[in-house]
């Protein structure tokens, strides 16, 4: 996680998560450069007995046996440590060259609580051909040297980083889940009936902010992420910065459509000078520099 931490206002006793500036999460290449150590996600291209070793030595006061029950939990249900632990096979068996790709596309599973399948989050390349990649996938090298950026609309942006509130790599935030009455028809969203109503502007689709909503309510059976501690917090942190920011790059990139043309019309008015009436008849000058 990249993030400029604020700690003018922590006190002892109140732990408090806050940021300034832009959130964002990186991901390294999958192996560690000449002479560094396994951290992170490289922990899961290594034997089991070695990943446990690195994870004690990077952190300290952990209780072994848990961390190993915690190990052992991951690699049966996670399918991002099942696709890590098929590069390491790879790896091992003389693959020089080999990209890992977490894809993005999630229209066969659209329900935004359902664990995916290895098959749906990701493909090995051997030789680096990354052909056909969308441009929100996530493609890690061998050894590249350097960290991307993952981005926020990625479905496997939460799952990747907050391991223990989705163990099972269930899917994350993604613009193809469907509001409640319409479904995916293989293009489009098509609605059940025609008395379903669509989302502000007739949209079919849950927004992030609608998603992380749902994500915080308390239900039966699902409320192990209330239950994070301090972990929650950042979760929540993370989450808004990710809604901010995701409306803000609407808004950056559907100028058009919000009609800036109208506020730069306004703008020129302002700098001419032009004479305005207000409510009771009365008028006054706008002079340029307003």
């Amino acid at each position: 996680m990249g993030a400029n931490l604020d700690t003018s206002v922590a006190q002892l006793g109140n732990y408090t998560y806050r940021l300034r500036g832009e959130l964002y999460h990186r991901m390294g290449s999958l192996l560690p450069q000449p002479g560094e150590a396994r951290k992170f996600a490289q922990l899961y291209i290594s034997d089991s007995h070695a990943e446990l070793d690195g994870r004690m030595g990077n952190f300290g006061g952990l209780n072994r046996d848990t961390m190993q029950s915690l190990q052992t939990m991951l690699h049966a249900c996670n399918p991002y440590a099942i696709i890590y632990q098929t590069a390491a096979e790879w790896l091992q068996g003389g693959a020089i060259e080999l990209s890992l790709r977490l894809v993005n596309d999630r229209r066969t599973n659209l329900r935004c609580y359902s664990a995916p399948t290895v098959d749906e989050v990701g493909a090995l390349m051997v030789g680096g051909d990354v052909d056909e990649v969308d441009a929100r996938d996530i493609v890690l090298r061998s050894t590249n040297g350097y960290f991307q950026r993952v981005s926020p609309l990625h479905s496997a942006y939460a799952p990747l980083h907050y391991v223990l509130l989705f163990p099972d790599g269930r899917n994350g935030w993604h613009d193809g889940i469907p509001l409640n009455g319409f479904q995916w028809d293989g293009s489009v969203f098509i609605q059940d009936d025609e008395n379903t109503k669509g989302g502000k502007r007739g949209s079919a689709r849950i927004t992030m902010l609608q998603y992380y909503a749902y994500m915080l309510q308390h239900r039966v059976n699902q409320e192990w992420i209330l239950r994070a501690g301090r972990l929650l917090q950042q979760f929540i942190v993370d989450a808004y910065a990710c809604t901010e920011q995701n409306c803000l790059k609407f808004i950056r990139e559907n100028q058009r459509q919000l009609c800036c043309d109208l506020y730069n019309g306004l703008q020129d008015a302002l700098n001419a000078g032009d004479v305005l009436g207000n409510d009771v008849g009365q008028k006054m000058i706008l002079p340029s520099s307003f």
